[in-house]
């Protein structure tokens, strides 16, 4: 292991160790209201630190996939995978909302299920439809794109 894949599990045990490091939470307490609920995550240092860890994990994460998913696509491709990879990123912030109010509704367990349910027709669905395009591509039937080789 690299000092940098142990750093980080390090530095959350140690600060796990401190008595109290987010103490900062004042259920019931006055001034505890809807403005200081907005204002905590804002001013909180343990909050602030937080977001920037995921902040930073999130774009890594990212850049990675991206970087795999380029790596794996042939060049000719590259502008179509990178459109379809940014739509799926898109489409996360547009079916949030739905998918939370389904969970409210139904429990998360159970949306869960309803969002497995789905990924799997989707999957069955695009290798069924990709059936006859195997067919043609063994046979070297299938157009190359533009700029290819």
């Amino acid at each position: 292991m690299t000092r940098l894949s142990l750093l980080i599990p390090s530095a959350v045990l140690a600060l796990s160790a401190l008595p109290d490091p987010a103490a900062a939470h004042t259920f019931g307490a006055a001034g505890a209201g809807l403005a200081e609920g907005f204002l905590h995550p804002v001013g909180g240092w343990d909050h602030l630190l937080a977001m920037l860890a995921v902040g930073a994990g999130t774009g890594a994460f990212q850049v990675l996939n991206n970087a795999i998913v380029m790596r794996e696509a042939e060049p000719a491709y590259h502008g179509r995978v990178m459109s379809l990879t940014m739509l799926a990123w898109g489409v996360n912030g547009l079916v949030a909302y739905p998918f939370g109010a389904l969970a409210d509704w139904i429990g998360e367990r159970e949306t869960l299920g309803v969002m497995a349910a789905g990924v799997l027709v989707i999957v069955a669905g695009a290798w069924f439809a990709s059936l006859p395009l195997r067919g043609a591509a063994a046979e070297g039937a299938l157009p190359r794109p533009l700029g290819g080789d």
